[in-house]
């Protein structure tokens, strides 16, 4: 076999299975977007060779024999580069998200350290799914009170961390000072990131969103 179809084969086996464990990971939890290349391409390695080890076998012996083009191959190249991969990125993700691990490591004493497992105050409130009421204050001094849901947006890009609300609320009445209501003649709002100077997360309501005028 030519050697640079080895090289390429070995970045694919490497490289690969963790990409993709990664890429459906971040479906659930945060990643941080500051990490340097290298640092990432090692988070990349290790995964993938520890998905590796469960093929090593059939990869060493495809490897000597040079069986590239059986069924038999195909078949664990396809478990290799996507299926498991898939799989464990789903549950490792869904086992973050839900913070089970520490949960588990809790309860035998063993608590994590988790006080800068986010880089920002702003990946660890925002990067999970949210179901908050929100008073988003703006550096004008004018507010913008809304619901944070599935349909709402958050970017977690470090340079640009606007924000898209897909549920305004307004006063009822305007003699109504303190109950609020959902306004039924708008989308939703944009907010751009250098408008942003406090949000403030109120705990929802079954029905009524009522509020005490500052």
């Amino acid at each position: 076999m030519p050697e640079v179809f080895r090289s390429v084969v070995l970045l694919l086996i490497f490289l690969v299975p963790g990409y993709v464990w990664h890429v459906v990971e971040s479906q659930f939890v945060y990643h941080d977007q500051q990490l340097q290349w290298e640092k990432f391409a090692l988070k990349l390695i290790t995964r993938s060779t520890f998905i590796s080890i469960f093929f090593a076998d059939a990869i060493y012996k495809a490897w000597w024999s040079q069986a590239w083009d059986s069924v038999h191959f195909g078949f664990a190249a396809l478990e290799l580069f996507f299926l498991v991969p898939i799989a464990i990125g789903f549950l490792w993700g869904l086992f973050l998200q839900r913070g089970w691990i520490g949960k588990l490591l809790g309860k035998i004493n063993l608590p994590l350290f988790s006080l800068n497992q986010v880089p920002t105050v702003w990946e660890k409130l925002l990067s999970t799914p949210l179901d908050n009421w929100v008073i988003i204050t703006l550096k004008t001094g004018a507010q913008i009170r809304g619901y944070m849901g599935k349909r709402s947006m958050i970017s977690s890009h470090h340079k640009n961390r606007d924000l898209y609300i897909s549920h305004v609320l307004r006063r009822k009445s305007e003699d109504s000072q303190d109950e609020w209501g959902l306004a039924d003649d708008t989308n939703g709002v944009y907010i751009a990131a250098d408008e942003i100077s406090t949000i403030e997360f109120i705990k929802k309501k079954q029905e009524a969103y009522e509020t005490s005028k500052k």
